[in-house]
Parts: C-alpha cells; structure tokens; sequence
C-alpha cells in the first residue's frame, strides 16, 4: 500500500468541496464506503458492467462514487444508477467478479 497519510493543521472545513466528501445517511445518494457493488449499464465502459467493486469514496462535484475494482485494484468514478449493491458496509474476504470463480 503507497498510501501516504499527510498531516495538516486545516481542519475539514477548509478543504475544497471537491475533495470533502459530502454525503449522509439519509441522503438519496448515500451509500456507505466498503459497500460491494456490481457495475451496471455502462455504455462508454462497457467491459467493466457485471464487475465487482468496492466503494472507497465520493466526488461530490459530479456526484459519482469512487470504486476501487477487484479485478485490477483500480479507481473509476461510477453514478449511482450504475451500481447495484451486493452487499453494505465492510467486505468479508477478498471479492471475486463474476468471471474469475
């Protein structure tokens, strides 16, 4: 993991909306990171639809998830009416797509 944790003296509020992550339980589109999903009905990506995935974030300009790929570990930026939810909250085990069991 080449995650880099960097400290800072701004608090969240000082960051730019487009890095804050601006959802809420109870929002239309709130769903929880570590939720496994399937992508669905993309038309410009095509090859990811019946993939597994596993949110990771929000982008709250254009309002899309960020969606780490099982098969390949990386990030797309997906709407919400391109996932359909498997399963809420922290995976059990590592995720197999559909193509690979």
């Amino acid at each position: 993991n080449n995650t880099t944790i960097l400290k800072s003296s701004l608090s969240i509020e000082d960051m730019p909306a487009m890095i804050q992550d601006t959802r809420r339980e109870g929002d239309s589109d709130w769903y929880p990171d570590a939720t496994i999903v399937r992508l669905r009905g993309l038309t410009s990506n095509m090859q990811l639809n019946g993939l597994l995935g596993c949110i990771v974030g929000f982008c709250n300009d254009r309002r899309l998830y960020r969606v780490k790929m099982d098969v390949d570990g990386s990030i797309k930026k997906v709407g919400k009416r391109n996932l359909e939810v498997l399963q809420m909250g922290k995976p059990e085990g590592p995720l197999v797509s559909p193509g690979l069991r």
